[in-house]
């Protein structure tokens, strides 16, 4: 297997985006996995994928700063910025990656909250889940754009 560092860069971008639209606030480094081959590593399908903001008896603190908030609501196109500037992730990426993500919580949000397979307590949650997630993606691409008109300068 050769390496796959891009892919592998990207998935890491693509995981630490859907923490932020599911409302993730327990997701940590040790939540990241890879599976190690001869060749290196790849990284491993996504666990623990839990929208904690859902559950108002737990912190809604982020177990790890994003930026320097470990607010979710907190979190502003400066602080999209400085990610990207850290983990040198091109911020023209992190603007495809944050339109991407809302098209695809879009589609899902729509096909999770009519499917006809919950219980009635289920569905309310499935759908709070859904609203969660449709309202953070938008605003989550609001803010990459944003974030790419900071000048570096700024950072």
């Amino acid at each position: 297997m050769p390496p796959r560092k891009a892919v592998d860069r990207l998935a890491m971008l693509r995981w630490t985006l859907f923490q932020l639209v599911i409302g993730n606030s327990d997701a940590h480094g040790k939540n990241f996995s890879f599976l190690v081959h001869r060749s290196g590593l790849q990284a491993a399908p996504w666990y623990d994928l839990v929208g904690v903001v859902q559950y108002p008896q737990f912190s809604h603190d982020l177990a790890m700063a994003f930026g320097d908030e470990f607010n979710l609501d907190q979190i502003k196109a400066f602080s999209l910025a400085d990610f990207a500037q850290r983990c040198a992730i091109d911020r023209q990426l992190l603007v495809r990656e944050c339109r991407r993500m809302r098209e695809g919580v879009r589609k899902h949000a729509m096909a999770a909250t009519s499917s006809q397979s919950y219980l009635p307590g289920e569905q309310v949650l499935v759908d709070k889940i859904a609203e969660f997630a449709l309202s953070q993606s938008d605003r989550l691409a609001t803010l990459a754009e944003e974030a790419s008109r900071i000048s570096p300068d700024m950072l």
